[in-house]
């Protein structure tokens, strides 16, 4: 019981999604091992390690593709699930998902023992948010099972509060706070020679005439599809925020300015080409920069600023990268001063 409440007290200390992913795992680990173990060296079989997955659906509908949470002891991050995922175990996991109930079966391991796989789908008000595979050299107990189930709703409750403080009420993008939190933690990391992370500034061309010609509901309407249009723009490893009003930021990583171009142009071209009811054509401008080593967040929200600046003073409706600007004399490199240029 003790033990229990440790890795209770340890699982809701965290605020970061992937850190909490991996206090899931090391806590299921930890409570379901030593149980096995017994079990195992009582039935003459193999006690390999357990091993503890968790699978994320990389979107809202229940056959989304899944993503693999980095296993305890490894770097968070996510990854795609194609390369590591077997046949039996998809059929196991969406199995779960779908009946939203725990799914065993028993399977051979590289030295011919058989070992139990068994999936648990960690789910909030009939919402499931993914699911918990466990490979032990022999079934859970129910006493264990149990355990592990009551971790999984644990971690669901804790997952649901963080997300609900931390995305915009009407866009259910991440929010502002959620933005200085994840900045600062990729400042802390970037490195002169490691891959480049962008921040670009996405602002929506005359959202004030939208707003004072159709009203407020329809400039909602505009907001709701645009944030749609962004989550879908980008990829599960990129974020995006809705900064206030009609400006968003999204921080690309992994990408060269190449890359970062044509994943913003595509976002812009999808957005112009779209028909908004009653609206019809909505733009949007977007500035955009590569943070830097040594970087504070107002330097780099700052030079993305200074490229949307140079994107709507230019014609609106365009995608500036501020190093490409600055590289053509187009732009200072101390520019801050917008002047009084209508930007929205």
């Amino acid at each position: 019981m003790i033990r229990t409440l440790r890795h209770a007290t340890e699982l809701t200390d965290h605020r970061e999604h992937e850190r909490l992913d991996q206090s899931l795992l090391q806590s299921v680990t930890d409570l379901a091992a030593a149980g096995t173990q017994r079990a195992a060296r009582r039935a003459q079989t193999p006690a390999a390690a357990l091993q503890a997955r968790l699978w994320r659906l990389s979107g809202p509908d229940v056959d989304s593709p899944l993503i693999l949470s980095a296993p305890a002891g490894e770097d968070a991050g996510p990854s795609p699930a194609a390369p590591s995922i077997s046949p039996q175990a998809e059929c196991g996991i969406r199995q779960a998902i779908h009946t939203q109930s725990v799914v065993t079966a028993m399977q051979p391991s590289a030295n011919g023992s058989l070992r139990c796989l068994t999936w648990l789908p960690v789910a909030r008000r009939s919402t499931v948010m993914g699911v918990l595979e466990i490979d032990s050299p022999v079934p859970l107990s129910p006493a264990r099972l149990n355990i592990v189930q009551g971790m999984c709703s644990l971690y669901a409750n804790h997952l649901s509060l963080l997300h609900d403080s931390q995305v915009d009420t009407l866009t259910q993008l991440l929010n502002r706070k959620t933005f200085d939190d994840s900045i600062q933690r990729l400042l802390n990391h970037t490195r002169p020679h490691g891959p480049q992370t962008w921040v670009a500034v996405i602002d929506i061309d005359h959202f004030k005439r939208i707003n004072d010609g159709f009203g407020h509901l329809f400039g909602d309407e505009v907001l709701l599809l645009v944030a749609g249009m962004l989550r879908r723009a980008f990829r599960h490893q990129d974020k995006v925020f809705r900064f206030g009003g009609e400006e968003f930021v999204a921080l690309l990583q992994g990408l060269d300015e190449v890359g970062a171009l044509t994943a913003l142009q595509r976002l812009r071209q999808t957005i112009e080409d779209h028909p908004f009811p009653q609206v019809g054509r909505v733009t949007v401008s977007v500035g955009a920069t590569a943070i830097q080593p040594g970087d504070a967040a107002c330097d780099a929200l700052g030079r993305a600023d200074d490229a949307l600046y140079h994107a709507k003073s230019h014609g609106r409706n365009q995608v500036c990268i501020f190093e490409h600007l600055q590289a053509n004399g187009a732009i200072a490199p101390s520019a801050t001063l917008h002047g009084d240029i209508d930007l929205f």
